[in-house]
Order: C-alpha cells, then sequence, then structure tokens
C-alpha cells in the first residue's frame, strides 16, 4: 500500500495543497494522511462558535472531495 503523509500550511494552504494531489496522482498514493481540519486556520484554542464551525466543515467540502477523485 501506497501512504502519503502531510503537513499542511494555513498561511500556504492552496499551494500545499496543490502540491499534495500532484503529489498523491503522480506516486499514486491509495491512503492519504491528513492533518486535522485542514483547510481551515486552528480555531480550537477559542470558545465554540457555532457559525466558526460551520465555515470550517465548508472550507473542507471541496478539497477534501477533490483529492478523493484523483484515482
Amino acid at each position: 500500500m501506497r501512504v502519503t503523509v502531510c503537513e499542511i500550511s494555513d498561511e500556504n494552504f492552496l499551494r500545499d495543497w496543490h502540491e499534495l494531489t500532484q503529489h498523491v496522482r503522480d506516486e499514486r498514493s491509495e491512503l492519504v494522511v491528513l492533518p486535522e481540519m485542514p483547510a481551515y486556520p486552528w480555531f480550537a484554542s477559542s470558545k465554540f462558535d457555532e457559525e466558526v464551525w460551520m465555515r470550517a466543515v465548508k472550507s473542507h467540502d471541496d478539497p477534501i472531495y477533490s483529492i478523493s477523485q484523483q484515482r
């Protein structure tokens, strides 16, 4: 099994995501391990805010779908 484990920068998310998808495609990764909530700046240090949570969840929909389509 080909596994890719990565870190993704909040500041350079789009660049890092592009590089990751290219790597997954080139290396034919079968499993990709991502950091928790990679497509939204870390917010767990503040009090729960449902609006922030919903924005974070929504921000992950497109990137997660796009990497799932790499096969």
